[in-house]
């Protein structure tokens, strides 16, 4: 049986606000930021003003380090990824990769399509699927195209890409099928063989109106997918490529699918309640009110931390509300929050933030 109930920190008294560690600003009129990434010590933010342009903050303080400027990028990203000395954009026009220590280009690598905004990674190869339906493993080391794998199997239909995540070997890309040899939209799911780009597998939902944004493992073999058309989660076995437990909302939930925190065999997700979810079973462990749409949901520490229109932390384990944030002066958060397991770092229109986690 769940724990608490959907709505009913929403009736209780307000929590206790947490202060920001820092406040950062971020350069430029009316900067909106994209996105932001993260490493050990630096916090990555695309800033949008009179240029697009990447900062790099210290994450300890929020002084600023650098300030790079964007090239041959059009639009952003949803998410930048941070690895072994680089930061890695990818969106239409192509993917570059800025060195972490100094904002200069090591390399970039300009590709057809609309990229998607979820690549993913293994230590050698960057994953990129596209919404053409097309999927490039880009070299890390020289942004050299290692394989391009593209549909020549959906005749009559439109496969449509919005992420990928690496597991054993094996690359998930994930999205939707439509056209009519689809019957309507289906969510997809690719299994390429990292090394190659051969195709493994293909599966698609059995019902209509799915549609997958993102990808990950869920710890026993198996794969979490974010289904946004269905407002919930699906947990796939690409062994038997059968449904072990799927949960959904109802459809006029909003429901951030690129954020699926999973931490001790527990998925942690964002309705307008804040779920538990047992990954073993799909068993509903706790529920809790937000104060709003929830657009994204880390575990930092011992809390779990949501951002809607403020910032609530909420206790990990019993779904406890413990403090929150409300934005002021006009500020509203522009991107995803991301964590270092002592402080939860949020981006609002012209600010950065750091706030602290229980420990």
């Amino acid at each position: 049986m769940a724990v608490g109930c959907a709505g009913c920190d929403l009736l209780s008294p307000d929590p206790p606000a947490v202060k920001a560690v820092w406040t950062a600003p971020l350069p430029g009129p009316n900067a909106i930021l994209g996105a932001h990434g993260f490493d050990s010590t630096a916090l990555y933010v695309r800033v949008y003003g009179d240029t697009t342009r990447f900062v790099k903050l210290d994450a300890k303080t929020g002084r600023s380090l650098w300030v790079a400027p964007q090239t041959l990028i059009e639009f952003g990203p949803a998410k930048l990824h941070v690895h072994e000395g680089l930061l890695l954009v990818a969106a239409t026009g192509g993917v570059v990769a800025y060195r972490t220590n100094d904002g200069s280009v090591a390399w970039q690598r300009p590709l057809p399509g609309r990229l998607s905004t979820v690549p993913g990674i293994d230590t050698k190869t960057l994953y990129v699927p596209d919404q053409e339906g097309a999927v490039t493993a880009l070299v890390l080391a020289s942004g050299l195209i290692r394989w391009r794998w593209e549909d020549t199997a959906s005749s009559g239909s439109r496969l449509t890409l919005f992420a990928a995540g690496v597991i054993d070997s094996v690359v998930y890309a994930v999205g939707r099928i439509s056209g009519l040899n689809a019957g309507g939209d289906r969510g997809v799911v690719l299994a390429l063989d990292a090394a190659t780009g051969r195709e493994r597998h293909r599966f698609t939902t059995p019902e209509l109106r799915s549609d997958y944004r993102s990808v990950r493992s869920d710890g026993r073999g198996g794969l979490l997918l974010g289904n946004m058309a269905r407002s919930g989660v699906d947990d796939l076995d690409p062994s038997t490529w059968s449904f072990r437990w799927r949960v959904s909302r109802p459809r006029n939930e909003v429901f951030p699918v690129s954020d699926l925190a999973v931490h001790d065999g527990i998925l942690y997700v964002g309705w307008q309640d804040v779920v538990a979810i047992d990954v073993a079973t799909g068993r509903e462990l706790w529920s809790r009110g937000s104060r709003g749409t929830t657009f994204s949901t880390v575990v930092c520490g011992q809390q779990v931390v949501t951002q809607h229109f403020n910032l609530s932390f909420f206790d990990r384990a019993t779904g406890r509300l413990e403090a929150y944030n409300d934005w002021q002066d006009g500020q509203y958060p522009t991107s995803d929050l991301v964590e270092d397991g002592e402080r939860v770092y949020a981006i609002s229109e012209n600010f950065a933030y750091a706030f602290p986690c229980r420990r």
